[in-house]
């Protein structure tokens, strides 16, 4: 699979459709762009969470089964990374962040230390199958697929 996604490819297949979005993200889309993405070639419905601000964008990617991951992950990114919140419609709900927090510490065995909220989030990536994508140069047209911390891999994913 190449390391890169076109944006424009994947407008062509995406079907951004308000409706179509599950209610586990419905609260996410008070504070980043949700998109439900229809590969009309596989058919598959797959949910995208985008976090933009003056050019730099994160975009975070799941399938219909890991729509609670990808939306827990949103509230603990977005608290760890401020700088998305100027961008943001509302400001982050401290409840459910520490919603998200509670509910992954507990599934997945994050003890309550300085490293709480990074185990958590690591688990959620992990369990929810997600990718990010990100645009690594200054003035890319294209979101390259990154590992978890942001960084480009070469050779890319398989």
């Amino acid at each position: 699979m190449k390391p890169w996604i076109c944006l424009g490819v994947l407008v062509m297949m995406a079907g951004a459709s308000a409706a179509g979005i599950p209610p586990a993200l419905k609260s996410t889309q008070d504070i980043a762009h949700v998109m439900e993405i229809e590969d009309l070639m596989h058919g598959t419905v797959l949910y995208r969470v985008d976090f933009c601000e003056k050019g730099d964008c994160d975009m975070f990617q799941t399938d219909a089964a890991h729509v609670q991951e990808l939306a827990d992950y949103s509230q603990l990114f977005l608290d760890t990374h401020p700088d998305y919140l100027n961008a943001t419609p509302k400001q982050l709900d401290p409840a459910a962040v520490a919603s998200a927090l509670s509910r992954g510490a507990k599934q997945y065995g994050c003890a309550p230390d300085k490293q709480q909220t990074q185990c958590v989030m690591h688990a959620l990536f992990k369990a929810g199958k997600l990718k990010r994508y990100a645009l690594l140069q200054k003035d890319a047209t294209e979101y390259e697929e990154v590992d978890e911390d942001g960084q480009y891999i070469p050779g890319g994913y398989d």
